[in-house]
Parts: C-alpha cells; structure tokens; sequence
C-alpha cells in the first residue's frame, strides 16, 4: 500500500485497475476505483454493489493461472495433500484448526509457506490441495491447484460466480465440515483413477479459459468498449490516500494545492516555503521506505 499512482487526470487515454481483495477491503476499493475509468475485480458477488456505490465502468475478472507452468505430462504426485499459504492461527482460526488436524492425520504433506517457484514444483507433485476461502472469496488457490493438475479440495463458495468457472463435483471437490472433508480425501487417494480425472479435467479448463492470457485478452477488449470518464480531482485522491493510510499521497496533494493557491508575492514566499518543507519530508518518507523494502528484501528485517 506503499505506492499509488499519481497524475491519473493528466492521462489522455482511459486508465483501469485491478481489485483482488475486495472481501477484505470494500471501502477502499470503492475508494480506489472513483480515481480509474475502469474497475476490473476477482470477485464476482461484489460487481453489482459497486456500480449501486458509484463506479459506473466495472466488470468482474477472476483470478488465473500462469500458462508457463502448465505440464501435461503426468509426473509422479509424491505428496498426498498441501497447502500453501498463512497458517497463522489468528488470521483464520478455524483454518488453522483444519490444517493441524490435516497435518496429524495424513503426514505426507506440505503445509506452510513458499515462493511462487517453489510453490509450481510443490502442486505438481501433489494429489491434493486444500482450500479454505476467507468470506467466500475465489482465491488464486483455485487457478493454482487445478492448474498444477492437483485436486482442489474446498470449503462451498456461495453466490460469488463459482459456478460459471468450474463444475463442482467434475473439476474440484467441495467438503462441508471435518467428517466429509476427511471423508472427501480418503476417497481420492484411495481411487487414483478418480484423482486423476479430475485432476485432467480442471487443469484442462485452467489451459483452456483462464491462463493470464486470456485475462490480458478481456482487459484489452473490455478497456476499447469503455469511454474516458472526468478526471479525478484532489477530493477523491484524499478519500483514497486516507483509505490506504498513505502518507506519501496525502503530503504530495497539500503541495499541489499550495501550487493553486499562490497569487501575491508574501503568499507566493510562504507557499514556497511550506511545499520546500512538504517536499523534504516526502524524500524522507520516500527513502524510508526505500531502505525498509531493501531490508526486507534481503530478508534483514
């Protein structure tokens, strides 16, 4: 949330953006979106409400795959579950109670973190992903899994255009509480016959409709069917700058608007002066955060 762009009204063309998380972040989405000529967002359920709450250009587009790491060959699946993700047990207690009973019942798993290399490999070889959807989200874990040719097994996602994508049952598996997830994943690994043809069937659609290609496709032809909306003024920068806490944009607009606000000489003096002072500050905030993401980066802090 550390960078925004800006200069968004000086932009001939139409401008879009991509909203993921919008099951965590509504309101700063809304927010988000009032700036952009068009709103794309992975989340169907929440398409309709925006455009009641003021966004006029938006359409849904799901989460997808990389086509580079689609293998249709089969390749031994040496690992009977994963799953790759947070497992901390305050994000989502009950997911966290599920991956430990996961981890003690069925011991050849991966469960935990990993980069997106290791995470491609970690799939192939798996004969199962779990999944659990926070708000009834369609995560990435979905793409991922039926990808990689693994089965996904996960919790139901209700009204949210699940539906439209895959057909549970023939594509991906859905479990309802312990006893039929347990019950989900015994079948599976005890009939690879049945593991393998769903696993072929999702990983075959995957291919077939919803690679980042074919997302890259939809941006382009939806974007030359939206008109160029008024450009955003300082108001709505400030409502999406306060959403994201971000105080980079909130100190570039106090010195636009001194830009604006300049017309005798001891006003012209004194605004040059607060935006020399706004101006420091933003290089130092700037360079703040330049030395905490290299920090991070190297795994320092």
């Amino acid at each position: 949330m550390e960078l925004f762009p800006i200069g968004l009204e000086d932009i001939k063309c139409p401008t879009a953006w991509y909203g993921i998380d919008t099951h965590m972040d509504y309101q700063k989405h809304l927010c988000i979106g009032k700036v952009f000529d068009i709103s794309f967002f992975a989340q169907f359920r929440y398409v309709e409400r925006l455009k009641k709450d003021g966004l006029s250009q938006v359409f849904w587009l799901p989460l997808a795959f990389d086509a580079i790491d689609i293998n249709f060959k089969e390749t031994p699946r040496s690992i009977d579950i994963a799953y790759i993700g947070t497992t901390d047990a305050s994000a989502n207690p009950k997911r966290f109670a599920l991956l430990s009973v996961l981890k003690e019942r069925y011991p050849n798993n991966f469960i935990g973190r990993a980069t997106p290399h290791e995470m491609a490999g970690i799939y192939k070889r798996s004969k199962i992903v779990f999944n659990w959807s926070i708000n009834n989200d369609i995560n990435m874990r979905f793409f991922e899994a039926m990808g990689s040719g693994a089965v996904l097994v996960t919790n139901p996602i209700l009204e949210n255009g699940l539906e439209l994508l895959f057909t549970k049952g023939e594509d991906h598996i859905e479990f309802w509480d312990r006893e039929s997830l347990f019950e989900k994943i015994d079948t599976l690994l005890n009939d690879e016959n049945l593991r393998s043809a769903i696993g072929k069937r999702g990983q075959e659609k995957v291919a077939r409709y919803h690679c980042y290609r074919h997302r890259v496709e939809q941006i382009i032809s939806t974007a030359l069917m939206c008109r160029k909306l008024h450009p955003p003024i300082a108001s709505t920068y400030y409502e999406v700058f306060l959403s994201l806490k971000h105080l980079l944009g909130i100190v570039w607009l106090f010195e636009r608007a001194l830009e604006v606000t300049k017309t005798s000489r001891i006003k012209r003096v004194v605004a040059g002066f607060i935006q020399l002072m706004l101006r420091c500050i933003r290089q130092s905030i700037q360079f703040f955060y330049t030395v905490k993401n290299r920090r991070i980066a190297r795994g320092v802090g």
